[in-house]
């Protein structure tokens, strides 16, 4: 059986920070601009930022860098959120603990971490583990349009819903990655619509038909995690989408 191992990196292993930003780059070639923060905020305690107790997780495997995983846990909206997750092609398919695939595992793992987080902040089991997943028709070609629909389908299958807001990802984190971009970086950058999906937890009471939970998920993210306030155009284009679709499916 392989040695699969988890560290956390955020606040600890200091000797795994480098490790981590050559994996991040590797897996997320995009985001490269994101790298200067990320080394910086590794540095920091889990619970740095208040609202948020974060998690960035370097998965190994016979002591060879193969995955991560990155996910914060908001105590005031009693929520996980996923930032990210990327796995190295020849371990996607690894089994163990009995999971069929690497990704299932880690998955499983946040979730139970997240539980002992909300424990630790006296809050009741979270409702959910929200994430940003990319929509296929903003794909460049054919291959990565079938690869962006095939990951939405293998979340389904895992029992993430699709949430019914229209959402799109700011391009950075306001007040956290400023320092680390000039002018120029920030002004070429959009953002991006994507696909807001949650895992609702069995026990964690989130109720799809409520419209205020799924505002709760998106403004986790957008308010909360990206820092725009509520006057921001992405977020008043979630808030109005949410409304919409709830007063459309009671008529």
């Amino acid at each position: 059986m392989p040695d699969i191992a988890v560290y956390e990196t955020i606040g600890e292993n200091p000797d795994r920070h480098e490790t981590m930003l050559a994996l991040y780059a590797e897996l997320f070639p995009y985001y490269d601009y994101y790298l200067p923060y990320m080394r910086y905020r590794m540095q920091r305690p889990a619970n740095d930022d208040p609202r948020f107790v974060e998690h960035w997780w370097l998965v190994e495997v016979d002591g060879i860098p193969a995955g991560l995983r990155l996910f914060k846990y908001s105590a005031s909206r009693n929520c996980g959120l996923v930032l990210g997750m990327g796995i190295r092609a020849e371990y996607r398919h690894l089994s163990s603990k009995g999971y069929a695939r690497l990704s299932e595992q880690l998955i499983a793992e946040s979730v139970a971490m997240l539980r002992k987080d909300a424990q630790a902040a006296n809050k009741p089991v979270p409702m959910c583990m929200a994430t940003e997943l990319q929509v296929p028709e903003t794909a460049s070609d054919e291959a990565e349009k079938r690869g962006r629909a095939h990951l939405i389908e293998r979340y389904h299958n895992m029992g993430f819903i699709d949430l019914p807001v229209e959402y799109y990802e700011p391009p950075f984190i306001m007040g956290k990655e400023e320092g680390f971009l000039n002018p120029q970086q920030m002004a070429a950058m959009d953002s991006l619509p994507l696909r807001l999906c949650a895992l609702p937890l069995p026990d964690g009471q989130f109720d799809l038909s409520e419209p205020a939970m799924v505002e709760t998920v998106a403004f986790a993210f957008l308010v909360d995690h990206y820092g725009l306030p509520e006057d921001h155009w992405t977020v008043q284009r979630a808030r109005d989408s949410i409304r919409q679709h709830y007063e459309g499916a009671r008529k």
